[in-house]
């Protein structure tokens, strides 16, 4: 699984591969597949990205399928889902969708090709009208590739990724993407895998450093949080991890979790301190709690969806694949 979403109620989803949309109504015991429009699923991919309102009646799923991107959308809480209009004649998958809003909304990630970035370009789309149809939106020059996004709003939000040339980008928006600006970053930064933001203010990104010199076989890059308190003018250093970070969940402005190479780490003290949680899966990168004690973890290596009722003291494991038959079939 890439992707998940666990609402308040105990409710959620997680996307994965094939493309694949799995629902569960008992706080992630059991899963069954959603039902996806078969025209829209041309070919192999993945769903990356999945994101429901405050109420849980509107939904968006973000992937790609036969080499183009995908976007799925709800109405009726996920009894049926419908395809959304992308442009047509671009080449490549979304990994992130945000929306602040039942109307607004963005998806990031990156064009196929080669390259430094493994891409050759990162892609962001936006939809004012619900996630029927969907627009390009201009990015700055050099970018390779976008991973993950946050918006507070239908005007504030941000992007990571990598630029052409290996190197971290962290770009922003303050007017909905007409224009969006790359942030200056701190110096030695390796790579950016996620970005939270709490407010308009305030966020954290995650990423890694690199590995020190002289470089041990089979030692991995440490893990980094970045955070800001002015909309990302200034970025600072504040922790650092053992194993690079992958996903960020920020729940309010002192909880937040973190999960990469070595595991899921968590804070209670707005990141002046990161624990590092007992846990089984060797990687995590999807991570997603509804509050300080529930949430879900996987890894996209596993078919399994491992969650917390206690903050992570103790967790269990359910396999997604159980009575699957296949998700791309036609709604009644």
């Amino acid at each position: 699984m890439f992707g998940l979403e666990r609402r308040p109620d105990g409710s959620g989803w997680a996307a994965g591969g094939n493309p694949a949309l799995q629902r569960s109504t008992d706080g992630g015991l059991t899963w069954t597949p959603a039902c996806l429009p078969a025209g829209a699923v041309t070919g192999a991919g993945a769903l990356y990205g999945v994101v429901f309102d405050a109420v849980q009646r509107h939904g968006w799923a973000v992937g790609g399928s036969g080499g183009h991107p995908v976007v799925f959308r709800t109405v009726d809480g996920g009894d049926h889902w419908l395809t959304g209009r992308v442009p047509d004649g671009i080449a490549g998958t979304l990994m992130d969708v945000e929306f602040p809003d039942d109307t607004h909304g963005w998806a990031v990630g990156p064009l196929t090709g080669n390259g430094p970035a493994n891409a050759s370009g990162g892609v962001v789309l936006a939809t004012t009208d619900g996630g029927a149809t969907w627009v390009t939106q201009a990015v700055p020059a050099g970018i390779g590739r976008l991973s993950r996004a946050s918006f507070v709003d239908p005007a504030h939000g941000w992007a990571v990724g990598m630029a052409t040339g290996g190197q971290p980008v962290l770009i922003a928006t303050t007017d909905g993407g007409a224009t969006w600006a790359n942030q200056t970053l701190p110096a030695g930064i390796r790579e950016l895998r996620d970005v939270g933001f709490l407010d308009g203010r305030t966020g954290w990104a995650v990423g890694a450093l690199p590995v020190p010199l002289p470089a041990e076989p089979g030692k991995d890059d440490p893990g980094v949080i970045l955070t800001t308190v002015d909309r990302g003018t200034t970025w600072t250093q504040q922790a650092t991890t053992v194993g690079s970070l992958w996903s960020l969940q920020v729940i309010d402005g002192q909880t937040l979790f973190a999960g990469g190479g070595y595991g899921l780490f968590s804070t209670h003290d707005g990141g002046g301190t990161w624990a590092k949680q007992a846990f089984t899966l060797p990687a995590l990168d999807a991570v997603s709690f509804s509050d300080a004690t529930h949430g879900w973890v996987s890894h996209s290596m596993f078919s399994v969806v491992c969650r917390t009722d206690d903050g992570g003291r103790t967790w269990v494991g359910s396999d997604v694949r159980g009575g699957y038959k296949g998700s791309a079939c036609t709604s009644s």
